[in-house]
């Protein structure tokens, strides 16, 4: 399942300023079943397809990044902040 990659808007909100609680909740509700599973999601808290780097700019994508981290972090995931490269 894949939250962000799909819709970026639907966590994120659609100014990329004002997450969507909701949407963050579902996302967690996810993540703990996963987890109370044994298993260990992979969390990519920006995605740049469609030029939504572009389209949000720098200082909202480190912000929404310092924000999913920190919402996130008492939950076992493993960061992945790289991706592929083209």
């Amino acid at each position: 399942m894949v939250f962000g990659a799909n819709n970026a808007t639907r966590l994120a909100g659609r100014d990329f300023a004002t997450p969507d609680l909701d949407a963050i909740h579902d996302a967690e509700r996810f993540i703990a079943y996963a987890n109370s599973q044994g298993i260990t999601l992979w969390i990519m808290p920006w995605w740049s397809a469609n030029n939504l780097d572009k389209s949000a700019g720098a200082e909202k994508m480190r912000r929404w990044t310092r924000y999913v981290v920190h919402r996130l972090a008492a939950y076992n995931v493993i960061w992945n902040v790289g991706g592929e490269y083209n």
